[in-house]
């Protein structure tokens, strides 16, 4: 897949009071905080021309959705020759195993066949000469004829014999099988290693998200490991506040608050995901004369689906905690 990468959205954030006082219930507290995204970066491994932008800013997509596709003219050649490499390899792997065709084999059993009958026919004729020649009705010359026909008709059959019973069996040993057999294999990696190369010159997306920005237009060169594009997937977006250590004992994980912000509806919830375990300073963006040097702990809250809609990164928001339940 396209290299993902993660970044925290960059904040701007308006200086926020420090609310001493509850909205609401009197055991109500109410707390500034901001509304943080983490984008996913979307970027290829490999060098390319940008050849398609199929996504724009503020674009909502579906997971598995295609971002942008490089030129790969190259990956694709390369996947082409590794795909023929690897044909050629699995054929000569088969070649190896299968005996030859039925038609050789039909022809070579014809051959030994008729070897046979030449054999027997000189044998018979060498008995006949050998009596012929005890009754001096041949000469010697004529037995030492038969004697040889028949001996060279025997040879003939033992080798088409021969040649029947390899024909039988497999035209490679299996030390040439198995050899043949690493070739398909390293020739299946070598395609293997191509498609993903091939398939890095598209972009997927991970989830379901809304493209948050676009670094290339087509026909510009993308070097590889440079976003291409920003994704902001819902279950990346989180409610940051701070809560002085005197308040600390308000919350727990999973408890939930409710969220307001300068134009959203009311009734925005989150849930409480995580709580620091390390104190630390007021950051600026949340100071005043009375808290700026008060030591407080980071909160992260997970804002409720109904929310999603209205709580974009850097949004100022109060965060109004209750007691714990």
């Amino acid at each position: 897949m396209p290299q993902i990468r993660r970044f925290s959205a960059p904040v701007s954030l308006a200086v926020l009071p420090l609310l001493a006082a509850g909205c609401g219930g009197s055991d109500d507290q109410v707390y500034p905080g901001y509304v943080e995204g983490e984008f996913v970066y979307i970027s290829a491994p490999v060098d390319g021309r940008l050849d398609h932008l199929d996504v724009a800013r503020g674009q909502k997509v579906a997971a598995g959705a295609r971002l942008y596709a490089l030129e790969g003219q190259d990956q694709r050649a390369a996947r082409a020759e590794a795909a023929q490499r690897l044909a050629g390899a699995e054929a000569r792997v088969e070649n190896l195993k299968r005996s030859r065709r039925s038609a050789e084999l039909e022809m070579t059993a014809a051959q030994v066949d008729q070897a046979k009958a030449d054999s027997a026919l000189a044998d018979t004729v060498l008995v006949r000469d050998e009596e012929l020649y005890r009754k001096d009705l041949i000469p010697e010359l004529r037995l030492l004829q038969s004697r040889s026909d028949a001996k060279a008709k025997k040879a003939r059959l033992a080798e088409l014999t021969a040649q029947l019973r390899l024909a039988a069996q497999s035209i490679g040993r299996q030390e040439e099988v198995t050899a043949a057999g690493k070739d398909a294999a390293a020739a299946a990696a070598v395609l293997e290693h191509a498609d993903w190369q091939l398939s890095q010159s598209i972009g997927i997306s991970p989830g379901a998200a809304l493209v948050q920005d676009t670094f290339y237009r087509p026909g510009e060169w993308v070097p590889a490991t440079r976003p291409i594009v920003s994704l902001l997937p819902p279950e990346n977006i989180r409610l940051r506040f701070y809560l002085p250590e005197s308040e600390l004992a308000r919350l727990r994980i999973g408890q939930t608050v409710n969220v307001g912000c300068d134009g959203c509806p009311q009734a925005l919830t989150g849930q409480v995901s995580f709580i620091s375990t390390e104190p630390e300073y007021t950051p600026p963006v949340l100071f005043s004369d009375q808290n700026r040097t008060r030591l407080v702990y980071r909160v992260e809250a997970k804002p409720a689906a109904n929310a999603l809609e209205w709580l974009k990164p850097g949004l100022p928001i109060d965060v109004r905690v209750g007691s714990p339940k």
